[in-house]
């Protein structure tokens, strides 16, 4: 994942709303979100690549996504990033106890969001990674963002993107909106806007990684839009594919039942 917006218990019913874009080449290899064979609990996208996956939910409501840390110490470990979140949600850990257990130094960069229907922990391999001077962070409730640099960082995409979801969730009632699936397009709306923030004295490539949420290039682009809504008793997740130019392709709306947790 490239951004990751998130709402932690500002919904009485709705413990965890997120809303994600993938950005990725267009030629890596993927396959979208799909109940494995495996593990047949397991919802998710697979990168045919390295066998990963880089956002992820289960049937009993556990949840997790990482993203590249471009500032983190590199390592010549060729174990994918992708088997953080995939570990995570096929195994019988809690979030504190898998993100304790981590060998941080076997990947390269990255940050990694689990939740395992109980608490949401934010941890890193970066060297500034959290801001309290640790590797490992439960977050209270609130609104955040993520991509490529430390969480909630001043990126503008970040920031602009987390008002945009508080805005959906306290002004707009995302509770009220109707149908599950207009929910869902909303939240998928609020991870389009392309344009970098006006008056940014950086280079066009540094203003576009870090202002533009949607990227639309023939190479490489956003690749996928996510939303998620975790709520009492059942979770939903909806997923918006693209293919180069930004173009629409595939989308699904998948209604999961919890029937407990891990």
């Amino acid at each position: 994942m490239c951004l990751i917006l998130f709402a932690y218990k500002m919904q009485k019913s709705t413990p965890l709303v997120v809303a994600a874009n993938r950005d990725e080449f267009y030629t890596r290899p993927t396959h979208p979100a799909h109940y494995w064979d495996k593990y047949p609990e397991l919802l998710a996208g697979k990168d045919l690549e390295a066998g990963g996956t880089w956002l992820g939910v289960t049937k009993t409501g556990k949840f997790a996504a990482v993203t590249n840390l471009t500032d983190a110490p590199q390592t010549r470990n060729e174990i994918s990033r992708g088997e953080l979140v995939l570990n995570f949600l096929t195994g019988n850990l809690n979030a504190q106890t898998y993100a304790e257990s981590l060998q941080r130094d076997l990947y390269k960069g990255f940050n990694l969001l689990i939740y395992d229907g109980k608490a949401l922990f934010y941890t890193s391999n970066g060297m500034q990674a959290d801001r309290q001077g640790g590797p490992l962070h439960e977050l209270a409730p609130g609104y955040y963002g993520l991509s490529n640099s430390t969480l909630d960082s001043e990126w503008p995409k970040v920031q602009e993107g987390k008002q945009r979801l508080k805005q959906l969730i306290e002004t707009q009632s995302l509770s009220q909106l109707g149908s599950t699936h207009q929910r869902h397009k909303e939240l998928v709306a609020i991870m389009q806007p392309e344009l970098p923030t006006p008056g940014s004295h950086v280079d066009a490539g540094t203003v576009y990684r870090t202002g533009s949420c949607f990227i639309r290039g023939q190479e490489y682009g956003t690749r996928a839009s996510t939303s998620l809504l975790i709520e009492d008793s059942s979770t939903s997740f909806y997923e918006q594919n693209y293919k180069a130019g930004g173009l629409h392709s595939d989308n699904n709306l998948f209604e999961l039942k919890q029937y407990g947790q891990d």
